[in-house]
C-alpha cells in the first residue's frame, strides 16, 4: 500500500516524505530509540490530560456549583441576568 501510495505521488509530480517530529518527540527517539521514544510521548500526553481533568475536578469541588458564573454559559453576559 505505501509503495502504491509512493508510485501516485511521483505520477502527481510529488515526493512521499515521512512526517517530521517534534522537537520533543525527536529528543525522546534520540535518547530511547523510536519506538519507546513515541511510547514516552504518548504516555506524557496521556499523564498531562488526566492532570488536566483532576485539576478541573478539584477546583470544581473547591468552589462548588454555586461559585461558578452561570451567566457565562446561559443568557447574556450584557443583559447582567443571573439565572
Amino acid at each position: 500500500m505505501v509503495e502504491r501510495t509512493k508510485n501516485i505521488a511521483r505520477e502527481i509530480g510529488c515526493e512521499l516524505m515521512p512526517p517530521m517530529l517534534s522537537v520533543k518527540e525527536d529528543l525522546a527517539c534520540k535518547l530511547f530509540g523510536m519506538k519507546k521514544g513515541m511510547q514516552v510521548m504518548r504516555s506524557l500526553r496521556k499523564m498531562r490530560l488526566a492532570t488536566a481533568v483532576k485539576w478541573d475536578e478539584i477546583m470544581y469541588r473547591i468552589t462548588g456549583s454555586e461559585g461558578m458564573e452561570r451567566d457565562i454559559w446561559v443568557g447574556s453576559v450584557s443583559e447582567g441576568r443571573k439565572v
